[in-house]
């Protein structure tokens, strides 16, 4: 038992990549279904005729979860490391390490005002996640359904 003490504080457990789920539908679809939400997509970055991959409402979270413990994340600096910052940074690590492209950067409104936040499409539909770690927000959540995030434009 002492050594199981111990050991915590020689040597960590080492960080494993979640297994995930992997789904994909088209981009026709990914389009039309922000379009029938009313979300402005930058259309010369939507790759058109190809196929979007995402995973499972509890993949994206094990996704988020990899992410924060793998990459030391910078503390929120105004103007230089803010909300677009760390909205680009979930969105490349989540397609570099995992193949993951059917998230993009979201942008509406919050309670400060005009945001970026990330939106990612999951078995059950889409989703929003707040990537600044200072925030404190650990889970995703529908458009709305947080302080009034909602997506107006989206580069996917």
């Amino acid at each position: 038992m002492l050594w199981s003490f111990i050991k915590k504080f020689l040597s960590p457990d080492p960080l494993v990549k979640p297994r995930l789920t992997h789904l994909s539908k088209p981009s026709v679809v990914i389009r039309q279904e922000l379009e029938e939400e009313g979300i402005r997509l930058l259309y010369g970055l939507l790759d058109e005729y190809q196929t979007y991959h995402f995973t499972t409402d509890d993949g994206w979270q094990k996704v988020a979860d990899y992410i924060y413990k793998a990459f030391k994340f910078p503390k929120y600096v105004d103007a230089r490391k803010d909300c677009d910052f760390f909205a680009i940074l979930f969105v490349a690590l989540s397609q570099s390490y995992f193949g993951l492209n059917g998230c993009g950067l979201a942008i509406g409104p919050s309670p400060e005002g005009q945001h970026a936040f990330v939106r990612v499409r999951s078995n059950s539909g889409w989703w929003l996640w707040e990537p600044n770690p200072d925030f404190g927000i650990k889970k995703f959540f529908r458009d709305g359904d947080y302080h009034g995030y909602k997506t107006q434009v989206i580069l996917i």
